[in-house]
């Protein structure tokens, strides 16, 4: 069975073969890969029946589709005006240096995604970033640095803790003696 098939077969079981499903079809294929990959998005057109030309359509229309990896930490800065006034470009740049990434871009270990937006309505807060779903107003090039700092040893912290148990699974599943 192709990629592709395995594709075709996974949103069968949880969606009727109807145009209105391409959006949720594509969450769906994002949701599992973190990306839409082309197996992915040809499985979706196959399914649906609809052309591949209109799927990649809807799936670039909708900022919400990637068709890259992301990082499993998104971080995202605000450029409305009140951050604009109080410092967002200043911070900005920090960041990018930080992480060593422009906005739109992804580190190679995939542990942040550096986006820009144009309001997240917390002015009152500027400037603002998001990181993952949690919001933190009033930032510096310094305090925001601090933070993505702590979000990198979670993250370091859970894949060592994620290797330490898949070291110990493999380890009992091994048969005595042998």
């Amino acid at each position: 069975m192709t990629r592709r098939e395995k594709w075709i077969a996974e949103i069968a079981s949880e969606f009727e073969p109807e145009p209105q499903y391409l959006i949720p079809i594509l969450q769906f294929i994002q949701s599992k890969e973190g990306f839409l990959l082309p197996d992915g998005m040809q499985a979706a057109s196959r399914y649906l029946r609809l052309p591949l030309s209109k799927v990649y359509g809807v799936a670039s229309f909708y900022s919400q589709f990637h068709f890259e990896p992301r990082g499993r930490n998104t971080l995202t800065v605000c450029r409305g005006t009140a951050c604009h006034v109080r410092g967002r470009a200043r911070l900005l740049d920090e960041l990018s240096k930080h992480l060593g990434i422009q906005p739109g871009g992804t580190t190679e270990d995939l542990s942040f995604t550096l986006e820009t937006v144009a309001c997240l309505g917390a002015c009152a807060l500027a400037p603002t970033a998001v990181i993952n779903d949690a919001v933190h107003g009033r930032q510096t090039a310094a305090s925001l640095k601090k933070i993505v700092d702590l979000a990198r040893r979670k993250g370091k912290q859970a894949s060592q803790a994620s290797r330490k148990r898949g070291a110990a699974m493999k380890s009992a599943r091994k048969v005595p003696g042998k």
